[in-house]
């Protein structure tokens, strides 16, 4: 879980790891390089298809939730690469019900009901609540799922960024 003050690019950073991790493999895979899928999810106040739509099922008399294959990890093309990484951005700006939900699948890896595709891993980030955007902080049961890397800009690491990708360095100052 990436934390850290709006804007300090945390999506581009794991943009940049789902790089790396494929041009370094994996020793537990046993693979020297990986075939690695990426997909970033933006999460909100509001209520995410992500989590599931509501069905009734009129013969069982009971509500039944139709969940996107992508979210678990079984979307069109999942199924070639060896690790897929889904990135939940803005986690911390969830509430309620949506926080709950996303809370047992991240703990779980299931969500109502049906489990998540063993080569899939779920990254997420957030801002902090004293950067007066609407964050809140993760309930302690939800934060230790993850390991928090502290996330704070580097203004060299930046400017040489910026060097590398041929931006001009005036954005930043």
């Amino acid at each position: 879980y990436l934390e850290g003050p709006i804007s300090t690019n945390k999506t581009v950073y794991v943009r940049r790891y789902a790089e790396e991790k494929a041009k370094r493999g994996s020793v537990t895979l046993g693979k020297d390089t990986l075939s690695v899928g990426l997909n970033i999810r933006v999460t909100s106040r509001e209520a995410s298809t992500d989590l599931g739509l509501p069905a009734p099922n009129y013969d069982e008399k009971t509500l039944d939730y139709l969940i996107p294959e992508e979210v678990l990890g079984f979307g069109s093309g999942y199924d070639e690469n060896d690790l897929n990484i889904d990135f939940y951005d803005e986690f911390s700006n969830t509430k309620g019900l949506t926080r709950t939900s996303y809370q047992s699948f991240f703990q779980e890896g299931e969500l109502r009901g049906r489990k998540k595709a063993p080569n899939l891993v779920l990254f997420g980030a957030g801002n902090r609540p004293s950067d007066g955007c609407g964050s809140t902080h993760l309930e302690p049961s939800l934060r230790n799922r993850f390991v928090t890397i502290p996330f704070e800009p580097d203004r060299e690491a930046w400017l040489e960024e910026f060097a590398e990708e041929n931006i001009d360095a005036r954005i930043y100052t």
